[in-house]
């Protein structure tokens, strides 16, 4: 949530720091956005939850987890093919910016990734359910009110102007999420 809040409003930055001059006009700068704002984090999740997942199954459980990767395969290729198809009839608009073929391998690996988010989630939620009544002060995500302060500082963040320095950029994207934060 705070990375797709985030990232946009400080993608310039970003890609000045992490990519070469050669690569700042092509279409490596949108590629890193959309890696660092959807995979990363969903990868993140994945990592946790998968983890969480192979310390308490058992061999049944990581026999329906083989089907779900095969099954999450389909949905890569299959995700891939479509893009492909979208990109050929909006190849003329500004939403070919976000859906080059670079781009579109991190969206259809999100997209598989977050199948296998589903199956991992799943076996978390319902291993921690019969112990989520003996703490009444468990949460399960961000309250509302980080949701919303996240919404509006992404928003805020992208009305800066490009030509801001480096610093105050930086800044005001670090005091709006420190509060983002601050609000958990």
């Amino acid at each position: 949530m705070i990375t797709v809040a985030f990232v946009p409003a400080v993608s310039p930055v970003i890609r000045t720091v992490l990519l070469p001059e050669r690569y700042q006009n092509t279409s490596a700068a949108q590629t890193l956005v959309t890696y660092l704002m959807f995979y990363l984090p969903t990868m993140s999740l994945n990592g946790i939850l998968e983890a969480f997942f192979a310390a308490t199954t058992d061999a049944t459980k990581i026999a329906q987890q083989s089907g779900v990767m095969a099954g999450c395969s389909l949905v890569f290729g299959s995700t891939l093919l479509a893009l492909k198809h979208v990109r050929r009839s909006y190849s003329r608009t500004a939403f070919s910016v976000w859906l080059n073929p670079e781009c579109s391998l991190v969206y259809a690996n999100t997209l598989q990734m977050l199948c296998r988010i589903v199956f991992a989630g799943r076996h978390a939620v319902s291993l921690t359910a019969k112990n989520t009544a003996e703490h009444s002060g468990f949460r399960r995500g961000p309250g509302i009110i980080t949701i919303l302060a996240a919404t509006i500082s992404g928003i805020l963040l992208s009305f800066l102007p490009v030509e801001i320095a480096l610093l105050p950029r930086l800044g005001a994207a670090g005091l709006l999420g420190i509060s983002c934060l601050s609000l958990m």
